[in-house]
């Protein structure tokens, strides 16, 4: 996966990627900005082109009946807007020293597609409105941040964002980890897909 490319326009956008993060559940403890790649499509069976696929990064309840809630209002609320929620992944995460997962949240990646062809532009300032609506809709379940977080909703780039307890991204996400071929990497990112 590559960094995002360093642009005027990128540069100030992962600024605010990163401005946002400061603000998320836990008082996350750091993260890493990653484009949206051809690798990471490819790896969840999409085969739409780079920019029309939108990726929201979300920290998930461990109870599996509040998930399984929280993944049916995202889905609502990307019907709401004319978007499908066309695949989600169970990000995986290596054990925390000191910590045991269940003081971790559930991370997932759900991607999504427009019904229709639109803009760049406008498909993400699309998913800003989508972000706002999944949050709503997360209010009206009764689910608070300690139960559910959107780290990023984007075409662009994720946010691997890591809780407080998880210490540095590239330690905590094998997606980051530099792996010595792209099979081995493609690998680790295909581990925890569900298809939609």
């Amino acid at each position: 996966m590559s960094s995002l490319p360093k642009t005027d326009r990128q540069d100030s956008w992962v600024t605010t990627m990163m401005d946002l993060h400061a603000s998320t559940w836990h008082r996350p403890a750091g993260g890493l900005v990653v484009a949206v790649s051809r690798d990471i499509l490819d790896g969840v069976g999409i085969d739409a082109p780079v920019g029309d696929v939108g990726v929201a990064m979300c920290f998930m309840p461990q109870d599996i009946s509040l998930r399984a809630y929280a993944h049916s209002a995202i889905r609502t609320a990307a019907e709401h807007v004319g978007f499908e929620v066309v695949a989600r992944r169970e990000v995986p995460t290596r054990p925390v020293p000191r910590h045991g997962r269940s003081t971790l949240p559930h991370i997932s990646q759900v991607f999504i597609q427009p019904v229709h062809v639109t803009d760049p532009e406008d498909f993400e300032q699309e998913l800003q409105r989508l972000r706002g609506l999944i949050e709503g809709e997360m209010v009206l379940l009764g689910l608070t941040d300690d139960d559910f977080r959107l780290v990023s909703c984007s075409a662009r780039a994720i946010l691997y964002a890591t809780p407080d307890e998880a210490g540095d991204a590239t330690s905590f996400y094998p997606d980051l980890a530099d792996a010595p071929s792209r099979r081995e990497q493609m690998g680790d990112f295909r581990r925890g897909l569900t298809r939609a």
